[in-house]
């Protein structure tokens, strides 16, 4: 029996302050604000731009004309930490078999997250109606890094491993965990209501469920005979399954008013109730459209964050050897690797834009989206042939 503990102090990533694009409108980052001795103007623009010869697009060539994005850093930022804990039992099967039952989890505080302070009260459409209208007119949205976000994570382990018995060598890892938290990233990222964070709190965007992965070989015994021929055959496979990541379902548009572009869509039914049949070889249907609608306008939706699953991988890969000793320095191995031997077909993530007309499809399988065609996970069975030259 192992256990373990340890508390971890974060290092802020400097891009958090440098670089942040959340999509509302604020300030990229400190260094793009609208004052100081050299401003940056980010323009917020409310009609669209007229062109004109020797005329400034913006207003003034000095001072734009409002209103602009900002971005800040709160006064009361700390430093995040996570604290880690751990146990782990072992049980020896046999003298080549090993069984692994264990617990993981996470506790993390004070985690930095990106508020837009000067948001738009729901209900309310007009920019007068920001907190700092009055004192600052010609301001939006004002992006705020905060050490305020929690997260959580629990998980069970099982682990099966055992080496040179009758031939067989394996590791099997099965996993059943479950992460929440407030937001799964601070760049780039808001929530729907900045000023209810706690309203975002559900699965991690990286929640996986169930994982499962192992390795098994096993070394065809050599004969007595014709040892040349028969002799030096390893089988080995690789098994990957695993559920989806979490998936939220937008609306798309700006539907409450508040201008943060992170409304959620209304779920009125089972989005994995009948599911339109796929139109091969275009797209796949991986939930059902309907299930889904626009909030009434002023309102959030009922859907909370990362509510449903994304498809779920399945992969086997499977390979034969043929090893042959030519001189005691020289051996040859001749390969036959096969990946994803059954076909499977694993998915990437659907369309989950409400105003997209491809809401519930997916387009492409998980290897072209993951930016590895031909070969990655999810594509069409491959059979690769090599020879080897061992000395």
């Amino acid at each position: 029996m192992r256990g373990g503990y340890g508390i971890y102090y974060q290092v802020p990533n400097v891009n958090y302050f440098a670089d942040n694009r959340p999509g509302n409108g604020g300030a990229t980052g400190v260094l793009a604000n609208p004052g100081g001795i050299f401003p940056v103007y980010t323009l917020s623009n409310q009609s669209p731009i007229t062109i004109q010869n020797d005329v400034p697009i913006f207003g003034s060539s000095a001072f734009p004309s409002g209103p602009f994005g900002a971005f800040s850093v709160s006064q009361h930022f700390i430093t995040g930490y996570v604290q880690n804990d751990n146990l782990n039992m072992q049980y020896q099967i046999n003298p080549a078999t090993v069984l692994e039952v264990g617990y993981v989890g996470s506790l993390s505080r004070h985690l930095p997250a990106t508020l837009d302070i000067n948001q738009i009260p729901l209900g309310r459409t007009s920019n007068t109606a920001r907190p700092y209208y009055n004192q600052f007119p010609n301001l939006t949205a004002i992006n705020e890094v905060q050490s305020v976000a929690n997260a959580y994570y629990n998980g069970a382990i099982v682990s099966l491993r055992t080496s040179s018995y009758h031939g067989f060598s394996a590791k099997l890892n099965y996993t059943y965990g479950h992460s929440r938290d407030d937001l799964s990233s601070t760049r780039g990222v808001i929530p729907q209501n900045s000023y209810n964070l706690r309203g975002d709190y559900g699965n991690s965007d990286f929640d996986i469920r169930h994982a499962f992965s192992g390795f098994i070989g096993y070394n065809v015994p050599s004969p007595a005979r014709h040892k040349l021929l028969l002799g030096g055959w390893p089988l080995n496979s690789l098994l990957t399954f695993y559920s989806g990541t979490r998936l939220t379902v937008y609306a798309g548009k700006g539907t409450s008013g508040t201008r943060e572009n992170k409304d959620r869509a209304e779920v009125v039914g089972d989005p994995f109730a009948n599911v339109p049949p796929d139109s091969e070889p275009n797209y796949a249907y991986y939930f059902n459209p309907v299930a889904s609608q626009l909030p009434v306008q002023g309102a959030y939706a009922n859907q909370t964050r990362n509510e449903f699953y994304g498809p779920p991988t399945y992969q086997v890969d499977f390979s034969v050897f043929k090893n042959t000793r030519i001189t005691e320095r020289f051996t040859t191995q001749l390969r036959l690797e096969m990946f994803n031997i059954f076909n499977t077909r694993d998915l990437a993530p659907p369309v989950n834009s409400f105003s997209s007309s491809d809401l519930g499809r997916v387009t492409s399988t998980l290897g072209v989206y993951s930016g590895g065609p031909g070969i990655g996970t999810g594509e069409p069975r491959n059979i690769q042939l090599a020879l080897k030259l061992i000395f």
